[in-house]
Parts: structure tokens; C-alpha cells; sequence
């Protein structure tokens, strides 16, 4: 489930980075090592570091102040190609 009202009170990133952890769908539909779908692990993977590796995405990460914002960067965030 999804938990949209989280404020965050100081400039640590870690309690940032577990939300998100816990919380992108894209991690849920991540397959599990084993189940012959390695092809698609990696893709899914690869789409998430690419995203991430965006210097521009991590700083608006790291400046969010609550859910809501992280939200509003996922979602306003074209892939780039």
C-alpha cells in the first residue's frame, strides 16, 4: 500500500531512499531471480538505474520534503531515451 502523507524533517536521504524502496511498484514487479525471466529482471532493473542515474531526478529526490513530491517526480519525469 501505498503511504502518501510521509513528511521528511532533515536532508538525510536514506529515510527517502526507503520509502521509495518500499513503496515503486516498479520494485514490486521486479521478477524474482529463478523463475526464468532473467531477461526481464535486468530490464526492469536497467529502466530503475536509468532512471535514477539522471543527476537532475537525484537532486529533486534528495531535496523532496514529503511523499507527495517524490510522487509528482516520478510521475512528471519523462524516460529519456
Amino acid at each position: 500500500m501505498l503511504v502518501a502523507d510521509v513528511t521528511f524533517h532533515d536532508d538525510d536521504p536514506a529515510p527517502r531512499f526507503a520509502w521509495l524502496r518500499s513503496h515503486l511498484e516498479a520494485l514490486a514487479e521486479v521478477p524474482l531471480p529463478g523463475n526464468g525471466r532473467t531477461g526481464d529482471r535486468l530490464r526492469t532493473l536497467a529502466a530503475i538505474a536509468k532512471f535514477l542515474n539522471d543527476r537532475t531526478v537525484r537532486e529533486r529526490l534528495g531535496t523532496a520534503r514529503d511523499a507527495q513530491e517524490i510522487l509528482a517526480i516520478f510521475e512528471n519525469t519523462p524516460p529519456k531515451s
